[in-house]
């Protein structure tokens, strides 16, 4: 099982341009879960790659319609606030809620973000963080 995190969610959303090879395999083996705030980081993160041009405003509308069929297990982050609030010091809310549902699970996290990966380690977090992309 892993918890996949919005920037390697949106990489597979946005198709085979945008998707490596280790995120297809990663994907196409394991059990994939996030916490529901992910579609709205996704959306966030999509709009701004089309305002900057990064991704046709077409392209992020494909992707942000395929959000809703994607093989993805949603988990509320009611049960995780008090460990999000722990990890505070170094973590911003929306990255601890990834790392603590990881944690939660005893799965490990799988990031674009090698900043998050980092920032994890120095904050303790007790899961694994693999950085693809």
């Amino acid at each position: 099982m892993i918890v996949l995190d919005t920037s390697v969610l949106v990489a597979a959303l946005l198709g085979p341009a945008h998707l490596s090879d280790a995120i297809a395999r990663r994907l196409g083996t394991e059990r994939v879960v996030a916490p529901e705030l992910v579609d709205i980081e996704a959306t966030g993160l999509l709009d701004v790659l089309a305002r900057e041009g990064t991704v046709s405003p077409e392209a992020a509308e494909h992707a942000l319609r395929a959000l809703a069929t994607f093989p993805l297990e949603r988990v509320s982050p009611a049960p995780l606030v008090a460990r999000v609030w722990e990890l505070r010091a170094e973590l911003t809310a929306h990255d601890a809620t990834f790392v603590a549902l990881a944690e939660s699970l005893g799965a490990t996290l799988v990031t674009g973000d090698e900043s998050l990966a980092k920032t994890a380690k120095t904050a303790a977090a007790r899961c694994a963080v693999e950085v693809i992309g």
